[in-house]
């Protein structure tokens, strides 16, 4: 749905102004999501599951949103596993206005996480997957692979046309 870029609800003002291209955007599924409920709900209807089953499976609410950059994990063979969203209110990039907490449900006031990933699951543990791997091992130079920190940053270098680079996913490395 995010490699499709349908405009009722993904856009893609934040990943242009990061410099990843169009192109990127599609083929790795990288974009905001602008309308959370539309989104899981096109999800459940595309997968013949309830709302509630789709977030049983760890695609919540939380994990999506207006101002959030939305990266798609995809695992050796290239399926898509997990998100991984960059919270842009955590420090007011591209105009975001900053928001310092959030009081949840219960009335807990707590910080705005910079990143939310999907939860761990029986097809995707943060720290066993390299982000772009299936990307990278189409590379033509492929004896050599750059490991870099973040989702964005390999998503620029590949834009760039240097596609022999992954993302370790911040601090989770496997051994």
């Amino acid at each position: 749905i995010i490699s499709q870029g349908l405009p009722t609800f993904i856009d893609r003002q934040y990943t242009d102004q990061l410099g990843i291209s169009t192109e990127m955007c599609e083929k790795m599924s990288i974009g905001t999501v602008t309308n959370t409920e539309k989104f899981i709900n096109e999800i459940a209807v595309r997968g013949g599951w309830t709302v509630d089953e789709v977030e049983s499976y760890g695609l919540r609410h939380n994990l999506f949103g207006p101002t959030k950059i939305t990266y798609t994990l995809h695992e050796k063979k290239g399926r898509p596993i997990a998100f991984a969203t960059r919270e842009l209110q955590y420090d007011g990039r591209f105009g975001v206005q900053k928001k310092e907490a959030v009081t949840d449900a219960k009335g807990h006031t707590r910080s705005i996480p910079k990143w939310t990933n999907s939860s761990t699951s029986v097809i995707y543990e943060k720290a066993d997957t390299l982000y772009g791997f299936h990307y990278a091992t189409k590379s033509e130079d492929i004896n050599k692979i750059y490991v870099v920190e973040g989702y964005g940053d390999a998503a620029v270098l590949w834009s760039f046309g240097l596609r022999n680079v992954v993302c370790v996913g911040s601090t989770a490395f496997s051994p």
